[in-house]
């Protein structure tokens, strides 16, 4: 009888994702630190968890590659924690006795560490770094905007640094005219500059006073601050340099970082550095400068002066971007309300008619978001104080892949001689189409009941052939339905489902435009059947 041979039994753990993964209990240990040591370890060195086919150890459990657990072993911040943690341990120990010299000493020589090796690691070259300026940027201005709260552990000096930084930023978005789009949202201002190419989209909250929720872990928040002032320091300098700019810049007031209007103070100091960008970017490339660009271009001959109630540090960064003279309702003011030479008066209400000056254009903020988002000069009567203001349409929406034209998008098309093709030709599966079709012959059979006997009859033949085309159809998209693999088919099914969640969702935002615009019709016809009746008692 022949023996049967055994195969060596596999331990358990040792292959599979038991042998791939980590949970963060496991790695914890294998590391030895704290969880929030951990936490604030993964965030600097860009580590997060991963999701594992089979979750060997339950589906409420965070798990991490063994790879990136044994990059952490090795790292040095690891062992910079440790020391941090074992001098504030004796620092704890001096209070505790009572040694308060001894606790000052060893309070001022507390170990630091540098992020600038991480910064090298993880972006190899610039353009890495600014494709992932969009959440470092969106989370700076976010503190920047912040108060100072014991409780909750968020330090001046860090909010200090994000406002110098961020205003750095802006500064060199301004003298190097690379802002292309500006959309007012319900969450906030959303900005996007391309920069060497790379298009880069953040959002700036507005100005109002924060008011910090105690359910948001704001250690977390922290850890990412921390490492994104490094790489926007990094990046500003970069920036600055190749532009053959001084960083830090001299102009900016450290004090005056918080004001509505923090540019507009050093107005001609912005055009010498926008002439020194323009000299650095003819050395690079002597043959020819870069493409202008058109959505700030149109507003360059205008000047534009802003009233006390509209947002002053939105505007004068898209107005100053442009290259425009800019004036405001302030001490500091380049020039007054009064001045001559100003071609647009910014207003966010309506205005008494002896204010109102003849030489110039009066308009609402929106006209010159709308402007640059839609690279046309708008007529400005649709914006006039007081007014009802059109749609404000984000730019960030492809209407070509959406299916769905706007209403105010066809109006500034038609100003701009320009037509949008859309992608509805793949919305409509072959099924609708021939269902249109055949609701329409119905419809014709049911209107010609006048016709004579043998047209009548021509025209059932012609249904008949189109019922067997319909029908041949339908099998020859059966069979070729069958005739796909399995995988094929799934995502065949799931590109027809994608296409009927964007028919209806274009169903819907038609419907609502129709309810709208019988609203509004309702809406002036009372108004004028209350005029008219105005009228008719006035003569009685």
């Amino acid at each position: 009888v022949l023996g049967i041979i055994m195969g060596k039994e596999i331990k358990k753990g040792k292959k599979g994702s038991a042998a791939e993964y980590y949970t963060r209990s496991q790695a914890i240990r294998k590391l030895q630190v704290s969880l929030n040591d951990f936490r604030r370890l993964c965030i600097l060195k860009g580590i997060y968890p991963r999701e594992p086919k089979k979750k060997f150890k339950g589906s409420d459990k965070t798990y991490y590659h063994k790879k990136d657990i044994h990059y952490l072993m090795n790292d040095q911040l690891l062992e910079k924690f440790r020391g941090i943690k074992a001098h504030m341990k004796k620092y704890k120990k001096a209070i505790v006795r009572g040694e308060k010299t001894q606790a000052k000493f060893l309070l001022k020589s507390k170990p630091t560490y540098s992020l600038h090796y991480i910064i090298k690691e993880r972006y190899p070259s610039f353009p890495d770094a600014l494709r992932d300026l969009d959440d470092a940027l969106t989370m700076m201005t976010l503190f920047a905007s912040f108060p100072t709260h014991e409780a909750l552990k968020i330090p001046q000096e860090t909010i200090n640094v994000c406002q110098k930084l961020v205003a750095e930023f802006y500064l060199y978005v301004i003298a190097s005219q690379s802002l292309s789009k500006a959309f007012l949202s319900i969450k906030g201002i959303y900005y996007q500059a391309v920069i060497q190419g790379v298009p880069i989209t953040w959002i700036q909250p507005y100005k109002f006073t924060q008011k910090l929720p105690f359910d948001i872990d704001y250690k977390i928040m922290m850890s990412f601050a921390e490492f994104y002032i490094a790489l926007l320091r990094f990046i500003n300098f970069k920036l600055y340099k190749d532009g053959g700019i001084e960083y830090p810049p001299k102009e900016l007031d450290p004090l005056n970082l918080t004001a509505s209007t923090v540019f507009s103070l050093i107005q001609p100091s912005i055009k010498q550095m926008q002439k020194q960008i323009q000299q650095k970017t003819l050395e690079a490339n002597p043959e020819g400068v870069e493409q202008k660009n058109q959505a700030l271009d149109q507003f360059k001959s205008f000047r534009f002066y802003l009233n006390r109630e509209v947002p002053q540090y939105s505007l004068e960064f898209l107005l100053l971007s442009a290259g425009c003279e800019l004036g405001y309702d302030g001490s500091n003011s380049p020039f007054d309300e009064s001045a001559e030479g100003i071609t647009h008066h910014i207003v966010d209400r309506p205005l008494p008619s002896d204010l109102v000056r003849m030489n110039r254009e009066y308009i609402q903020p929106q006209w010159v978001y709308d402007c640059m988002n839609h690279v046309v000069l708008l007529p400005t009567s649709h914006y006039a104080p007081g007014k009802t203001l059109p749609a404000h349409l984000s730019p960030f929406v492809d209407n070509r892949k959406e299916g769905y034209v706007p209403a105010r998008q066809k109006e500034i098309n038609q100003l701009k001689g320009t037509e949008e093709e859309l992608e509805a030709a793949e919305l409509v599966s072959s099924d609708e189409e021939e269902e249109k079709k055949e609701e329409a012959q119905i419809g014709v059979e049911k209107l010609d009941e006048d016709l004579t006997d043998e047209e009548k009859e021509e025209g059932k033949e012609k249904s008949k052939k189109l019922k067997i085309k319909k029908q041949i159809a339908k099998e020859n998209r059966e069979l070729g339905k069958l005739l796909m693999t399995k995988k094929a088919r799934r995502q065949y099914m799931r590109i027809q489902h994608g296409q009927r969640i964007k028919r209806e969702q274009i169903k819907k935002l038609e419907a609502k435009r129709k309810k709208l615009e019988s609203t509004h019709r309702a809406g002036t016809t009372k108004k004028d059947q209350s005029s008219l009746a105005a009228k008719k008692f006035f003569f009685i």
